[in-house]
């Protein structure tokens, strides 16, 4: 249901639970990449909902949604300010661009579908004790290009369900489950803000001569001292040179330039890598990788150990994976199992080193 829940450490933001079914909510929000820091966050909230109507075990229906930042901010909309009018409407999704090449789903990709509704009052005007529902629709359609480049969607008249099924709350039970996650995005907001913010705004301010103001916090980071320009004394007016900062002799003048052997990179807090994921090599078979609605990616590897080929999961885009597609060559990444898929949370140097 969460990530690395069997070691105690869950990405389980809340769950609702019934004699009948559970519907549970897990985060999978990301930072925004440093080269677009003032995004500051992405990524998704998972629902999955376990419907055991028809007994548990194989017979349980286990249906899934993913909802984007704009939609957990139209809930929590409706949790702030309960709906005078009735609500009705469905997010259709493609999982993933991938179309199955064989089988029974041949030229179809994978289409999810989450349906929310309130109704203050039944049909014969009495008042609803569980107004909201969540209906979960899982199946199969083929896709259409949508109008920006890459974008794809339903066919219409092409879907095919495969599961359905739905979870009623009370006014109470859907305020609690939706700012539950509305906290976990804003908790996640707040980390990303001191870390790739951060590090982001300190690059600008750098680069547009402002220099970096230490933030009055005890968890920012310390930047290291940076030099002041030199001034220009070939100028027929030279600007006052600054106390300290003495201008290049000649001889410094017309020295050569040393160019570093390696750019140093910003450097960004290290994870501790989880008990349950597998440092492997794997080979990127797929000429080209699909990227989903969710900003992640997906292709088929090969993972080397197994000498099989697995549908893998891109949470995150190393450089080194990039080059596998075209190099086909293996890179060391690591994986990890989640909902019963095989993700990639990025490459060993990402994570704090495991201690022996």
């Amino acid at each position: 249901m969460s990530l690395w829940s069997e070691q105690g450490v869950s990405t389980q933001i809340c769950a609702l639970k019934t004699n009948k079914a559970t519907l549970a909510a897990s985060a999978a929000w990301e930072r925004a990449d440093l080269s677009h820091f003032e995004e500051l966050t992405g990524g998704r909230c998972n629902l999955l909902l376990i419907d055991f109507s028809n007994g548990k075990g194989e017979k349980a229906k286990r249906l899934r949604f993913s909802l984007n930042e704009k939609d957990v901010m139209k809930l929590h909309a409706w949790a702030e300010t309960p709906p005078q009018e009735p609500v009705n409407i469905t997010w259709p999704r493609l999982h993933n661009y991938l179309v199955f090449s064989s089988g029974p789903h041949k030229g179809m990709c994978e289409c999810l579908k989450l349906t929310v509704t309130r109704y203050a009052t039944d049909p014969n005007g009495r008042p609803m004790k569980y107004p909201w529902k969540f209906t979960f629709d899982n199946g199969y359609a083929e896709r259409v290009a949508g109008g920006n480049e890459g974008a794809w969607f339903e066919k219409s008249g092409s879907y095919r369900s495969e599961g359905r099924a739905g979870f009623s709350m009370s006014d109470e039970d859907y305020l609690y489950f939706v700012t539950k996650i509305w906290e976990s995005r804003e908790a996640f907001k707040r980390y990303a803000y001191e870390t790739v913010y951060r590090e982001g705004r300190r690059i600008v301010d750098e680069a547009n001569g402002k220099g970096w103001k230490q933030p009055d916090t005890a968890s920012a980071p310390v930047p290291e001292a940076q030099t002041a320009p030199e001034p220009d004394t070939t100028a027929s007016n030279p600007e006052p040179v600054p106390a300290g900062i003495r201008p290049l002799t000649q001889e410094e003048m017309n020295a050569p330039t040393k160019t570093p052997e390696t750019e140093t990179k910003p450097s960004m807090p290290k994870r501790p890598m989880p008990k349950k994921a597998l440092v492997s090599s794997i080979v990127v078979d797929d000429d080209q990788l699909t990227v989903l609605s969710n900003g992640a990616s997906l292709a088929r590897c090969t993972v080397v150990r197994a000498g099989k080929q697995y549908k893998v999961f891109f949470d995150y885009l190393p450089e080194s994976v990039k080059e596998s597609v075209k190099t086909k060559k293996p890179v060391d990444v690591v994986l990890y199992m989640y909902q019963g898929e095989i993700h990639c949370g990025g490459t060993p140097d990402m994570y704090e080193p495991v201690s022996a």
